[in-house]
């Protein structure tokens, strides 16, 4: 018929017009059983991959696949795992620690500072220059200084109420020089007062805090909380109390030392008359009292 004629026409055109590696001997796209290296399903035929189109070579670019967001999501929980890692471990010994840490010292040649000179030599520990040669090449400020040749180079300790009281004590003197070099600041005057009290400052330094604390500008400036003046004001008031009691209590046992003298305060022995004791003030033999003797 003119139908069957037609297919195999076209059936021959489209064979003439694939290519060799399209035609195997199992026909177009593997009608047969060919052993042909065209896209049929031939036993030992090479099947060549069909081409990807514009729509999918997009997506592969920009869409984001299943798996990358799974692996994505992974990566997530292994950096949450690792932060979460970090924590201190108590069971660390203090060999370790102390390994784990850094001194001013290391840290300074670590990171390699070298401005300012001489805050940085004192801070190592560096040796003062020997002559006026490596004291230029050094670039330490100001002037060369003989006397401190050779010396190890220390941070002067700054003059403040808790270096010059740990230093020197809590005494009169300490806190009379740092109110005299303005070295008291009046917050630490406030918490200081009863310091200043018992340790018995002068009557010159003693005004010279009064006209501190009554003078309102200062107070002013102090900018110091309303509970500060009071918690100082209740501090005197317990120094004053416990004072009090102190006169009270010395008072107390002068009187009682007055009442009742020591039996033995008249007894001596010395060689006067009446033998061993007989002193002035011996008194009497008792017979009941042998031992005394």
């Amino acid at each position: 018929s003119s139908k069957k004629k037609k297919k195999k026409k076209t059936k021959e055109d489209d064979e003439n017009t694939a290519s060799p590696a399209q035609r195997g001997r199992g026909g177009f796209r593997g009608g047969g059983r060919g052993r042909g290296r065209g896209r049929g399903r031939g036993r030992g035929g090479l099947s060549i991959p069909e081409p990807v189109s514009k729509k999918q070579k997009k997506k592969s670019l920009f869409d984001s696949d299943s798996s990358d967001s799974s692996d994505s999501d992974s990566e997530d929980e292994l950096l949450k795992r690792q932060i979460s890692d970090i924590v201190y471990d108590e069971k660390e010994s203090e060999a370790e620690l102390s390994q784990a840490k850094f001194s001013l010292k290391q840290l300074i040649r670590k990171l390699h500072i070298t401005e300012p000179v001489e805050q940085v030599m004192c801070l190592i520990g560096k040796r003062y220059p020997d002559n006026m040669e490596t004291f230029y090449q050094s670039r330490l400020p100001g002037t060369f200084e003989e006397e401190r040749a050779g010396k190890r180079m220390k941070l002067p300790i700054p003059e403040t109420w808790e270096t010059q009281v740990s230093l020197k004590g809590n005494k009169a003197k300490t806190w009379e020089d740092l109110i005299d070099h303005n070295k008291l600041p009046f917050m630490a005057m406030l918490r200081n007062l009863r310091n200043l009290i018992k340790a018995g400052i002068s009557e010159k330094h003693h005004t010279n805090i009064l006209h501190r604390l009554t003078n309102e500008k200062q107070v002013v400036n102090s900018k110091q909380f309303p509970f500060r003046f009071f918690s100082a004001y209740e501090v005197l008031g317990n120094l004053e109390k416990d004072y009090e009691k102190s006169q009270s209590d010395i008072v107390k046992v002068a009187e009682e030392a007055a009442a009742n003298p020591s039996d033995t305060s008249g007894r001596g022995r010395g060689r006067g008359r009446g033998g061993r004791g007989g002193g002035r003030g011996a008194k009497k033999a008792n017979p009941e009292m042998w031992w005394l003797d």
